[in-house]
């Protein structure tokens, strides 16, 4: 797939490759960040958007074969952004989608007096005069009607609320019932944006997976055992990946999580939708690994390409290297995965020259990885490689072990890093999904992933807790020395303190090297 080996590659004759600095993507224009500092309810992210220019000379539709960084579907161009800042309790998160009206058909590309563009078979785009609406980079004529918004959806299930992997496994702790406890008590989840889980079908699990290693799952379940055999053929049975009650059940619950999540995506229900159950992107068709017994996110993605998607954007910020994702679509031109992990950690791969069949860039990270190489790491690599690529749906993987106070990384990203990340991906693509990840000390997984939420839903998580939610932070335990006397903050509040730094050398190589 030579055509799939650079996003940036140069324009040619044939038009076989986009520029860097061409319009690309949701986003017709550069992007020049005045205040990179992170103050939520801020003006911190206000943005100077330039109109593609000249726009006549150079128009957005350029004839691409079907590559990357040729979007193979409709994109809307250019958007007025008139505030682009990052307050999380304003209404930056509204959406603001709305058909075309009416539909037309329209040449292959269309400019505006205003320079706004447009490709084939989208809506009408022209300047949109109010303040930046959350994530759809998409504008309308100023005199259509706003529709109301349609609210994130939230996808839980109560098997995870007594389900363990055992006694001494990283995975002993409570993750998704802290998150949907601490949500529903700050008031964030009401029940009209809840769906409880749907839970895969074995014929759905085995689009990805192999029926034996499905068959040998459901046996090792029902007898809670299984023989040397079974368990080096399919790595189940040891600490990695043990036996326990639910070993089929959870994880067929997880898959079921994110296929729904696709499914309301595609129906049109939400435009974002949270999976935090969902995150599983170690196993393989015919193996289980690092934790992983069924990969959601890969069933996730192939139920949106079966259903007629044609670029998904996997963004991995887990501490792990997203291999089994890589893995599965690595000659798959429909998916560009992009993963930030701790360089030298299991699974060790993920090098930053790795790019597998061409459809994958790696960052891997020194220990010690702080806030302010994270949002280097986003700005100069992830985020235009997001835009060059035009993704139609986003996936997102919010591992929460590259927090500082992670017992399975060397990484020291405070929550809030990860807030922003998530925050500045989802321009990229007019939906998202959002799921979990790793995450493996119940107090930094639940207050992440709950601001996460808050984040999504365009609240600050930065509010003050209420007693109740303090009560639940308050009543977590870990058997780990970390656990014996965990500090107060834990208690009182969803964000830590930032971690910021200097962008080291090793970072800034790495980020060259996954932008060439």
């Amino acid at each position: 797939m030579p055509h799939a080996t650079n996003l940036f590659a140069t324009a040619v004759p044939d038009g076989a490759g986009l520029r860097l600095g061409a319009p690309h993507g949701p986003v017709a224009a550069s992007v020049k960040q005045v205040n990179s500092a992170r103050d939520y309810g801020s003006q911190r992210f206000k943005r100077s958007i330039r109109p593609a220019h000249p726009p006549v000379q150079r128009p957005v539709c350029e004839p691409f074969p079907h590559g990357v960084g040729a979007p193979r579907r409709p994109v809307a161009a250019s958007v007025k952004h008139v505030n682009r800042a990052r307050d999380y309790g304003s209404q930056r998160f509204k959406r603001s989608i709305r058909p075309a009206q009416p539909p037309v058909q329209r040449p292959a590309c269309e400019t505006f007096p205003d320079g706004a563009a447009l490709r084939p078979g989208f809506p009408a785009v022209a300047a949109l005069d109010q303040p930046w609406l959350a994530r759809h980079v998409i504008a309308t004529r100023k005199d259509d009607a706003m529709p109301a918004s349609r609210p994130p959806l939230f996808i839980g299930g109560e098997i995870y609320r007594g389900s363990t992997y055992g006694a001494k496994h990283p995975l002993a702790i409570p993750r998704i019932s802290t998150v949907i406890d601490l949500s529903r008590a700050m008031g964030w989840l009401p029940d009209a944006v809840y769906r409880d889980t749907h839970v895969a079908s074995e014929a759905e699990i085995l689009r990805f997976h192999s029926a034996d290693y499905v068959a040998a799952l459901r046996r090792a379940e029902a007898e809670q055992r299984v023989d040397a055999e079974t368990g080096a053929r399919y790595n189940l049975g040891k600490m990695e990946n043990p036996i326990f009650a639910e070993m089929y059940r959870r994880p067929a619950t997880s898959v079921g999580s994110t296929l729904q999540a696709a499914r309301l995506l595609l129906a049109g229900e939400a435009d974002v939708v949270y999976a935090p159950a969902g995150g599983t992107h170690h196993a393989r068709a015919g193996r289980a690994s690092g934790f992983c017994y069924f990969n959601a996110p890969v069933l996730g993605i192939l139920d949106l390409l079966d259903q007629g998607v044609e670029r998904v954007l996997y963004v991995d910020l887990d501490a792990h290297h997203g291999d089994g994702v890589e893995e599965a679509f690595a000659d798959d031109d429909r998916v560009l995965t992009i993963s930030v992990h701790e360089d030298g950690r299991w699974p060790y791969t993920g090098k930053a020259e790795d790019r597998a069949g061409g459809m994958a860039r790696n960052l891997p990270m020194p220990p010690g990885f702080n806030d302010s190489e994270m949002a280097y790491a986003m700005r100069e690599a992830i985020l235009p490689l997001g835009r060059a690529f035009a993704p139609q749906i986003l996936m997102i993987q919010t591992g929460a072990d590259a927090l500082a106070e992670d017992p399975l990384s060397r990484l020291e990203l405070s929550n809030r890093a990860l807030w922003d990340a998530v925050a500045d991906l989802l321009p990229l693509a007019p939906k998202t999904l959002v799921v979990g990840g790793g995450g493996y000390n119940p107090w930094s997984v639940g207050r992440c992933w709950a601001g996460i939420w808050a984040v999504l839903n365009g609240v600050n998580p930065m509010t003050p807790l209420t007693p109740e939610a303090e009560a639940i932070l308050r009543g977590l335990t870990w058997q780990r020395a970390a656990g014996r006397n965990p500090p107060e903050r834990w208690f009182t509040t969803l964000a830590d303190d930032r971690r910021p730094g200097p962008v080291r050398e090793e970072v800034r190589r790495v980020v060259g090297m996954v932008v060439l």
